[in-house]
């Protein structure tokens, strides 16, 4: 038997990678034998080829940085290295692609890469806040306190995501549960009702005449009801196709005042804690803020470049800002004092805090404003369906009196 050998990068069960040349007719079964061992295989290749540096693809539940974040600095808080703190972190994980990627991680260290580089690697699970922040830490050796501030920064980003989300959940179901009458009155109930109606005759309003024509166009064309429900359905597809893309939903949220208002808002608060975590890590004003930029919308990506440059040509950012309108009277005036005291993260602290307020108030006048006017609206439409749906009836009534 033909036997092949194989390089392969595991994990032992004290969390310790190592390197193993293992005999086997295929990959499969060259792991096998070592998975019995009690092995976790991270990586596996023919001895003849190369072993190429795995890209982490997550296959498992979604990685949460800021839970990362909190982890690692509890651990190194109690003593840990950072080796071992990752290789507890590896051994607790559940799903195995987490456990490749941390593994990967170990090794980078292991190579004698800092943290902020083996995680700059895996660029599309580690956000570059997060490493720009690790980065800005090695710098200063105050890793743990950067990470508890990164954390503390996911928190307050998650809890205010999470009430938008449930101001969003009520308006969303009002709007999907009259989009499906509406829909159930328009191909189902009205050919029915026009199959009722036919024959009858005298002068009825132009609105009823136009639906009692359309249900009776869909009840005596099957082909034109298949090619409705077909169109029907196109452009469903058509609209989730166009709404996955981010620059269509842009455009959409730009469209609507309220949530476009509160979009910028969030954006702005975004930037704002942000700017605070760098600046307070260590990082110059002109490079946070350009590590900043990505959290904005593309208007406010090309104010903020108009920032940065007078800011690089020695204006205050107090003024860059108000000037490119990416602060608003109140955050002027705490960049204002922060220019004279010195104190530019607390600053930039309190007016993220100043932000996260308003929006949550905005948030819920918002919620406030939209509930009731989509109830009206919907109310209105199917309302008006079925007024027109009775309004022949009452007609032959009447003659009938």
């Amino acid at each position: 038997m033909d036997l092949k050998r194989f390089r392969v990068v595991a994990i032992d069960v004290r969390g310790l990678v190592c390197r193993h040349e293992v005999q086997g007719e295929s990959v499969e079964s060259a792991c096998a034998a070592l998975t019995e061992q009690g092995f976790t295989i991270v990586e596996a290749a023919h001895q003849d080829g190369l072993m190429p540096k795995a890209r982490f693809s997550w296959t498992g539940p979604a990685f949460h940085a800021g839970v990362f974040a909190e982890d690692l600095a509890m651990l190194l808080g109690a003593g840990m290295t950072i080796t071992d703190a990752l290789n507890v972190l590896s051994m607790r994980e559940q799903s195995s692609a987490g456990q490749r990627l941390l593994a990967q991680v170990i090794e980078s260290l292991r190579g004698g890469q800092a943290l902020s580089q083996a995680l700059g690697e895996h660029e599309e699970v580690f956000p570059a806040l997060l490493v720009s922040t690790i980065a800005a830490s090695e710098q200063t050796g105050d890793l743990v306190s950067a990470l508890e501030r990164y954390a503390a920064h996911q928190r307050s980003f998650r809890a205010l995501r999470d009430r938008a989300v449930g101001a969003c959940v009520y308006p969303l179901l009002l709007l999907a549960l009259g989009t499906v009458i509406f829909l159930f009155l328009v191909f189902a109930v009205i050919p029915r009702f026009s199959r009722l109606l036919d024959g009858t005759t005298g002068d009825l309003p132009f609105l009823s005449a136009m639906l009692l024509s359309w249900g009776r166009l869909l009840d005596e064309n099957p082909t034109v009801y298949g090619l409705a429900i077909a169109a029907l359905f196109a452009a469903a597809g058509a609209c989730w196709t166009a709404l996955r893309s981010r620059e269509t939903r842009a455009r959409l949220i730009a469209g609507i005042p309220i949530i476009s208002r509160l979009v910028r808002e969030f954006r702005h608060l975004q930037m704002y804690r942000s700017l605070c975590l760098l600046t307070g890590g260590g990082i110059p004003l002109v490079h946070a803020l350009a590590s900043s930029r990505v959290l904005l919308d593309p208007h406010d990506q090309i104010r903020l470049a108009h920032g940065m440059r007078a800011i690089s040509n020695g204006a205050s950012i107090s003024s860059a800002l108000a000037e490119c309108g990416l602060a608003d009277p109140v955050a002027t005036g705490m960049l204002a004092a922060a220019d004279k005291t010195g104190t530019l993260p607390q600053m930039l602290d309190r007016i993220a805090g100043f932000y996260e307020a308003a929006l949550t108030r905005n948030i819920e006048v918002a919620s406030r404003l939209i509930e009731p006017l989509l109830m009206i609206a919907i109310g209105t439409v199917i309302g008006g369906l079925v007024l027109l749906m009775y309004l022949p009836i009452f007609d032959l009534a009447s003659r009938i009196g």
